[in-house]
């Protein structure tokens, strides 16, 4: 169960076009996925600008694909930053 949440930020003020959340149950499966997200923003000819997150052992890995962000998550680290929280609020 990896509970993905999308949000489309039609703004103009939006530093991408779409944010991905999704969270992994532990700090192994977090790495992993953040794999299989490049791989399949790869695939789809989507070039990546930057990864953060993913040398150290951390609890949230973002990958900026320019016009889309991704943010990986552990559980506790996503309840914690809440960033749906913050899109929920405009």
């Amino acid at each position: 169960n990896i509970n993905v949440k999308y949000i489309r930020n039609d703004t103009k003020k939006a530093i991408a076009d779409y944010e991905i959340i999704a969270t992994a149950r532990n700090e192994r499966m977090l790495g992993a996925l953040s794999d299989v997200v490049v791989e399949v923003l790869d695939k789809h000819d989507r070039p990546i600008h930057h990864i953060e997150g993913k040398k150290a052992r951390s609890t949230w890995i973002l990958i900026d694909a320019f016009t889309i962000i991704v943010h990986l998550f552990t559980k506790d680290a996503r309840a914690e930053y809440n960033l749906e929280g913050l899109y929920e609020e405009k």
